[in-house]
């Protein structure tokens, strides 16, 4: 009978489910810390790639951080997965719809 009342809680639902999830992750999240260097790509590693021509620079985040708008990508994407633990001068290709793109670590930090 009262449609707008069940809309409503639907949407209630999946906003506390939402709820749910982010508070799952902070509870098992760790604070990492970028000061700590490494030489090879992981979690917080800001990594700049040739790709053909072009230099292309990246954050490497989690899954729940991503946003390639602002260059950041997640260690579980197609590039983000191919390039984690490589280290510089490394070469790589990964998976795209168009193919097979190859690229070469210029710098980690």
């Amino acid at each position: 009978e009262n449609a707008e009342y069940h809309a409503a809680r639907e949407a209630q639902v999946a906003v506390e489910e939402r709820v749910m999830a982010i508070e799952e992750v902070l509870k098992n999240a760790v604070i990492m810390s970028s000061k700590h260097k490494t030489d090879s790509v992981g979690i917080g590693s800001v990594v700049t790639l040739k790709k053909g021509k072009e230099e292309k620079t990246y954050t490497i985040v989690g899954s729940e951080e991503t946003d390639i708008g602002s260059g950041k990508i997640s260690n579980k994407s197609p590039l983000g997965g191919a390039m984690f633990g490589k280290k510089q001068g490394d070469t790589f290709t990964y998976k795209t719809p168009q193919g097979d793109v190859r690229c070469e670590i210029i710098a980690i930090s």
